[in-house]
């Protein structure tokens, strides 16, 4: 069992390894920059219809509310009916909303996600690293094998988007 364990150290001290920060290049890559902003755009919009749906519900109740006394019970119930539609259907369109939100992310976070593992790949092959671990899940790494910042640039070399914004530097 120890010679097991001094020939896995000899043979690690041949490895080399590294670990990144994937949530800092989700943050700070261009291309996790645009994802980001896609994402929270298609929230904002699905936002505005639900709260379009919030509004009409208002309106009709304090329709109803405004006018109880003026109505009859026929048009008073007819009202009350359409409110409990228009809840229905504002009910719907939240659950719907949160579906397709879900589905834009998870297709976001694939597309992200074999991108960096693209880069990942050839960032590895290109520096000589035999791993790259994920930083988050390694109980404890130096700060000199942390690559982080050689990933976001070079992530940024790789993916561009094309709603991404032109490098400073005037790469």
């Amino acid at each position: 069992m120890v010679a097991e364990l001094v020939g896995g150290a000899a043979f690690a001290q041949g490895v080399k390894i590294s670990v990144f920060d994937p949530h800092r290049v989700s943050e700070e890559t261009d291309e996790g920059k645009v994802v980001k902003a896609e994402l929270e755009a298609f929230q904002a919009g699905k936002q505005q219809q639900l709260d379009a749906l919030q509004l009409e519900v208002q309106t009709m109740r304090k329709q109803l509310t405004e006018q109880a006394l003026s109505l009859s019970a026929e048009r008073t119930a007819a009202l009350e009916t359409d409110i409990q539609r228009k809840i229905v259907e504002l009910q719907s369109a939240e659950e719907a909303a949160n579906r397709a939100f879900q589905l834009e992310i998870a297709e976001a976070q694939n597309r992200f996600q074999g991108q960096l593992l693209a880069v990942l790949d050839a960032f590895g092959r290109d520096e000589g690293f035999d791993v790259i671990l994920d930083a988050q899940t390694v109980a404890f790494a130096a700060a000199r094998v942390d690559v982080t910042t050689a990933i976001i640039d070079r992530f940024n070399q790789m993916i561009r988007s094309a709603d991404a914004p032109p490098p400073a530097d005037g790469q």
